[in-house]
């Protein structure tokens, strides 16, 4: 009883102290609180049966302290832009260690406080640059007393966030790693002096798994550590002329669990930050006589920035680790801070990742590989975009295809057609072979009829067969089932299709997924299986309805290839798509994101060489082994692997680029010319702004773009319309140049209802030298619009004085009735 009358009397004792409006004020945020404390004891991870909290206290953190408090002068570069060392937060300055000294007082205060009340409670994290806060472990019955005190201002629960990798996946080969020449990257090396000098002097924070610091792309005897480098906060000796920060943040959901000391390294055990540190900034290595890779020259974006690596998942992730993780990043001075960790909809990594940009750094992230809505993880304005790449001033990065994809010759299988006689490109055919299902690939080659579902449950070559219902019996007896991705799991079509006697799968992918390879999950499933590409699946159901048709049914062979399990087979796809489980926008502020897009399916970068077991290469509890993220291994020390996770560390890259070649911009001027000159090749082009952002990272353009805008993309949000509606959107260019400049602009919105127009103010204007300009965009709406999302973009030029290709500044806005 006491427990939940605790808010209540603070409510009634602070309520009779104010006056009318500071009582409406108050009220409601004991309210706020309340409904927090609910959500904590909902989702908040238990730890030895108590309940794991951050609570933000009273005072701003010091990223936002505008010199509010007497004797204490601002910290935030937004008041005190003096308070920078090369743009970013000094925090070895006068007044940013002076405020730091009053935060850990008042922590002092409040925690002598709070423990004479709640002895129990456990320290385990203390924030003061990107958050001002704790985080604490304490008895679920005394969550509500703890909100209760007058300091608290809010409380979060602390749950497990994870790495975003996808599946799993599989394509003809190029001599580079041509993600690089897919955005371009070539001018912009030249710009900064050539790839041997690209990102020199920059640092880029990795906040992850750590990585492998023996990984030779991790390694450069040519690189010396800047002053006050290396740092660490282990006794191991790991940190080097390339990874300069070697620190590890373990989370309360683990250091309370009696695992294993051995967890607490910054070593990567678990291959994932590996693969995102050596993609952002791996050094220029020649795999040509690496044992088990691919004979190509493989680099990092930026392969001469400095990394700093901030272990966070120690094992598993936690949202105090990683909280304590980017802050740690922001008080080393890193440049650039990539998070390819996420949580879906968590409004304080949110804060924090904002409050690092306010901090002068670029922050950048995984957009998520929850793909397009509907999905259990999607937001209340229906996007999948997990935080903090929902952040608005974050660059959150969605994935597309590379020009190939690639596994070893173990994880692949192939199917040939033996009769009827068929055409030269269906001679052969590569796919990905299932896992988890209850039969092993066939050793030997399996000889059957083949089958199209389609014509089964539908009767016709292009119906909608997806084997997700129970097939007539015997419909498929002796023979391999042909059946299309989607709307049900592959278990349960791969159940179905041995219900109707079939001996084996070939699942080909959706009009969505495209002509991309992904290993399916067979869970437990009793056929043995092979994933092809769509347009091999659409070729094959072409050729059994031919057949069949003139008396003929086609006979397969489905094998292994005649090649060891070790070598690396690389499979040609068409680049420059949208991967399918690339997550979607809006976020949860009905912002547009993603912002851009990057390579991320078919990422072939290096990972830990060490243990295939990963974390689990040292004993833990079973609860704690179901909780952790499967291994990023090969023994070769390179490896292909798909996910938002490893787009984003490619845009840190392009980023630390621009800010070796632009020092004095700021970390918005950087953004938008990241997002501005992006582009669209036709397949994305098609695609929603929801979808792709602005589009594909152009580094040929990023290296020579002179303007920026202070929005370079817009969202006017949800509006319900009942009358006549009218927004405007003022947007700020500014010219860096040396030369007066003269702007063109056009805007085009397609497909648009016809209540609704968008109009400029002007359609050309000047700036002088360093100068601004603005203009303004209105959008009318009239009653009559139907409801839907609406979207346009505005098209900036200047004879390519400033702006190599029209700069793109999408908008967008949601009607409804």
């Amino acid at each position: 009883m006491r427990r939940r009358t605790c808010l209540a009397i603070s409510l009634v004792l602070l309520l009779g102290m104010l006056g009318p409006s500071a009582r409406a004020q108050s009220a409601e945020a004991l309210q706020r609180k309340r409904a927090q404390v609910q959500t904590v004891l909902e989702q908040a991870v238990r730890v030895n049966d108590h309940v794991a909290v951050i609570v933000l206290l009273k005072d701003e953190p010091v990223a936002t302290y505008r010199g509010t408090i007497r004797g204490l002068a601002a910290t935030s570069l937004a008041v005190a832009p003096e308070n920078h060392v090369q743009g970013r937060l000094d925090m070895a300055s006068a007044r940013s260690r002076a405020y730091v000294a009053y935060l850990q007082r008042q922590h002092d205060l409040f925690l002598t406080k709070m423990y004479r009340w709640i002895p129990e409670a456990t320290v385990h994290h203390r924030y003061h640059v990107v958050l001002n806060g704790l985080a604490l472990t304490v008895p679920a019955e005394k969550v509500e007393l703890l909100a209760s005190f007058p300091e608290v201002i809010e409380i979060f629960p602390i749950v497990e966030v994870f790495p975003e990798s996808a599946p799993p996946t599989v394509r003809a080969l190029p001599p580079l790693d041509v993600s690089h020449a897919l955005m371009g990257a070539e001018e912009l090396w030249e710009a900064v002096g050539g790839r041997e000098r690209a990102g020199l002097g920059i640092k880029i924070g990795i906040v992850d798994t750590g990585v492998d610091f023996d990984h030779p792309m991790l390694r450069d005897a040519m690189l010396e550590p800047p002053p006050g480098f290396p740092k660490a906060n282990t006794g191991e000796g790991l940190a080097n002329g390339k990874v300069i920060v070697a620190k590890v943040f373990q989370s309360v959901i683990d250091r309370q669990a009696n695992l294993d000391a051995r967890f607490r390294t910054a070593q990567d055990l678990n291959g994932h930050g590996t693969h995102v540190a050596s993609c952002a900034a791996g050094n220029i290595i020649d795999l040509t006589y690496f044992p088990g890779t691919r004979p190509v020259v493989i680099s990092g974006v930026a392969p001469k920035a400095f990394l700093g690596s901030y272990r966070v998942c120690a094992p598993r992730c936690g949202l105090d680790s990683l909280l304590a993780g980017i802050e740690e990043a922001v008080r080393d001075g890193m440049d650039v801070i990539n998070v390819s960790l996420g949580d879906p909809m968590n409004a304080l990594l949110d804060r924090a990742a904002t409050n690092a940009v306010s901090a002068g750094l670029v922050v950048v992230a995984a957009a998520g590989n929850d793909g397009p809505p509907p999905s259990r993880t999607q937001n209340a304005a229906g996007g999948t975009v997990r935080s903090p790449a929902n952040a608005e001033r974050v660059i959150a990065v969605g994935a597309t295809t590379n020009a190939h994809q690639g596994a070893a010759a173990s994880a692949l299988g192939r199917v040939r057609l033996l009769e009827p006689q068929p055409p030269p490109e269906l001679g052969e055919l590569l796919g990905f072979r299932g896992l988890n299902g209850a039969s092993p690939f066939p050793e030997t080659a399996l000889h059957a009829p083949l089958r199209d579902v389609d014509l089964i449950d539908n009767g016709v070559a292009d119906g909608g067969g997806l084997a997700c219902e129970p097939l007539p019996a015997g419909s498929l007896a002796g023979a391999i089932a042909l059946i299309q991705r989607g709307q049900c799991t592959f278990a349960t079509k791969n159940q179905n299709a041995a219900m109707a006697g079939a001996i084996a799968v070939l699942f080909y992918n959706s009009e969505a997924g495209g002509d991309t390879f992904i290993t399916p999950n067979l869970g437990g499933a009793p056929l043995p299986a092979l994933f092809l590409q769509r347009r091999a699946g659409l070729a094959l159901k072409q050729f059994v309805d031919v057949s069949e048709r003139a008396g003929r049914p086609p006979r397969v062979a489905l094998e292994r290839l005649d090649l060891p399990d070790e070598t690396i087979v690389t499979l040609a796809i068409e680049p420059n798509q949208l991967a399918d489980f690339s997550s979607r926008g809006p976020a949860s502020s009905f912002a547009i994101k993603p912002d851009v897009v990057a390579p991320g399916l078919g990422s072939y970068a290096a990972v830990q060489d060490d243990d295939p077991r990963g974390d689990a290469r040292f004993p833990v509890p079973p609860a704690v082994e179901r909780g952790l993220q499967d291994p990023v291994y090969d023994p070769s020390g390179f490896a292909f692997r798909n996910g938002t996770s490893f787009a984003a560390p490619r845009v840190a890259g392009v980023a630390a680029l621009l800010k070796q070649l632009r020092p004095g911009w700021t970390p918005a001027e950087i953004r938008s010319a990241i997002l501005t000159t992006a582009w669209r090749p036709p397949r994305l082009q098609a695609q929603r702004v929801m979808d792709r952002g602005a589009g594909l990272v152009n580094m040929r353009a990023v290296a020579r773009v002179l303007t920026t805008v202070d929005t370079p993309t817009h969202s006017f949000g949800a509006i319900r319309v009942r009358q006549s509606v009218t927004r405007t959107k003022t947007f700020t260019v500014k010219n860096h140049s040396a030369q007066l400049v003269t702007y063109r602009l056009s805007l085009t919105m397609p497909n648009a209802d016809p209540a609704i127009t968008a109009t400029l103010n002007k359609t050309t204007f000047q700036v002088r030298p360093g100068g601004t300009g603005q203009f303004t965009l209105t959008l009318r709406i009239s009653p009559t619009v139907a409801a839907g999302d609406w979207e346009g973009f505005i098209s900036v030029s200047d004879d390519g004085a400033t702006i190599p290709e029209p700069l793109y500044i999408p908008f967008w806005v949601r009607t409804m009735r």
